[in-house]
């Protein structure tokens, strides 16, 4: 009768082991799913980085050669011709491109 005591116990000891498995298994299950649909998301923001890539350096690179000591205003004027002038030779520059979070880190912004 022990014996058989301490089988059953045993099974239950499995049983419960199984079962924490599975439920850290469904767990792990769901945080892959939430992964993958982020990173769908992540390539159709590669694709379109990808196609602005070469404008959105050109405008960056030029706000940084050359408007960096104007104000505000007078910038906004520069990149939007800028803008106006890539499009008129097919440049693509993604539309709501900051400039500030293009060329820093969220580290670099927190220092400031």
């Amino acid at each position: 009768y022990a014996s058989m005591i301490a089988e059953i116990e045993a099974t239950k000891n499995e049983m419960n082991d199984v079962k924490a498995k599975m439920e850290r298994a469904m767990a792990l299950l769901q945080s892959l799913a939430s992964e993958r649909e982020r990173w769908i998301e992540e390539m159709g923001n590669m694709d379109l980085q990808s196609e602005t890539l070469v404008g959105d350096v050109l405008l960056a690179s030029m706000f940084l050669s050359y408007i960096g000591f104007f104000d505000e205003m007078y910038r906004k004027r520069l990149v939007d011709e800028w803008k106006r002038h890539f499009a008129g030779v097919g440049i693509s520059v993604m539309d709501h491109l900051s400039l500030v979070d293009y060329l820093s880190t969220p580290n670099d912004r927190l220092a400031w």
